[in-house]
């Protein structure tokens, strides 16, 4: 599980989301696919509770332990309610990181099934099956997700958001990290630089190992992402997502949320 995600000491504030019910991992190991969870989580009506929640956890957390800055919330989870998200957080500055489409669903259905294979039994013969009803579904989810991106993109055009190629992030960390931080006219120092660099060196990409995945599991061929996902590609990738079979395969996408908020914001 750890060359899938690894566990990081400061992780996502996705783990208290879960407080509030609010966690698609249950509905991936559903006994069927139209189970209440899932389609409660996919109705947007009503999740003002979620972010009353999220914001109440975020100002315990500060009034024992603020940031000097900012505080970052970094899930892709977020995408599912933006709207609401920026009703609690109006002075949120938004980061979304786009990865090649192909790639990123072969990841998340390989992350997917790494998460539920300790709940079936290896023995049974139906066990592939089960496994690949949970890569279903979390293709399911990530559809839901991306165009909930792009309609929330195209119905804010003039929000303050950032959007980092995949790519960029992998082969200039530091320098795009830095153009986020002159882009939302942020505080930079050297020791915070030379914090980075000392995070990249001692976690190189592979350190806890290489996690292997190809499109072929998600039954998808990449004539169908491009039907399916033509305006996510168009808005955010462009000329990046090639789909020339001939061509080096880089990075794939899935939008990351990160917020970058005031500690102070009430």
């Amino acid at each position: 599980m750890r060359a899938s995600h690894p566990q990081l000491p400061y992780e996502e504030d996705l783990y208290f989301l879960y407080h509030t019910g609010y966690n698609w991992l249950h509905t991936m190991l559903a006994s069927h696919d139209d189970n209440e969870l899932l389609m409660w989580l996919e109705n947007d009506i009503n999740k003002k509770f979620i972010y009353e929640y999220h914001k109440i956890f975020i100002q315990m957390l500060n009034s024992i332990d603020a940031p000097s800055s900012h505080w970052l919330f970094k899930t892709p989870y977020h995408t599912l309610y933006l709207d609401e998200f920026m009703h609690h957080y109006p002075s949120a500055m938004l980061i979304m990181t786009h990865r090649r489409l192909d790639d990123a669903l072969a990841s998340m259905s390989r992350s997917a099934s790494v998460y539920a294979a300790p709940y079936f039994d290896n023995n049974k013969a139906d066990t592939a099956i089960d496994i690949q009803t949970v890569v279903k579904r979390i293709l399911h989810l990530l559809d839901t997700l991306i165009h909930r991106l792009v309609k929330f993109r195209r119905n804010h055009p003039y929000i303050p958001c950032f959007d980092v190629q995949y790519d960029d992030l992998l082969a200039h960390p530091i320098n795009t990290v830095r153009r986020i931080y002159n882009h939302f006219n942020l505080s930079w120092s050297e020791e915070f630089e030379t914090t980075m660099s000392a995070w990249l060196r001692d976690n190189p990409q592979g350190k806890q190992g290489r996690n292997s995945y190809t499109l072929d599991n998600c039954e998808m061929t990449l004539d169908d992402i491009e039907l399916r996902y033509n305006e996510y590609i168009s808005m955010f990738l462009g000329s990046q997502h090639s789909l020339n079979i001939g061509c080096s395969m880089t990075k794939s996408a899935d939008s990351m949320i990160h917020s970058l908020e005031s500690p102070s914001e009430k």
